[in-house]
């Protein structure tokens, strides 16, 4: 049981920093296209526009990760649950304790 709560919690940690690492990345994606239109003298409601997103989009994506990326977390957050439930479930008693 004891190794079952270590690897789940270390699991979690780790699904945890990649979650943080990923909301890092996708904002700093975001700041790359800026500067990127700046730099030839276009803007992000030009690009939103042309993409036919709505303006608010990127706004809202800096403030709180994308719906569908959370989703995401969230269904791996339970996948890694599960699977640490399975191996204890499925540990050979005496073995890895």
């Amino acid at each position: 049981m004891v190794q079952f709560q270590y690897t789940l919690q270390t699991q979690m940690k780790r699904l945890a920093m990649a979650t943080k690492h990923f909301n890092h990345q996708f904002n700093d994606a975001l700041d790359d296209i800026e500067r990127r239109l700046h730099a030839i003298g276009r803007n992000f409601t030009q690009l939103c526009n042309e993409t036919k997103v709505s303006r608010a989009t990127p706004n809202r994506w800096k403030r709180q990760m994308p719906k569908t990326v959370d989703i995401v977390a969230r269904m791996q957050q339970t996948l890694v649950e599960w699977e640490a439930e399975h191996a204890a479930a499925t540990a050979i008693p005496g073995e890895g304790s």
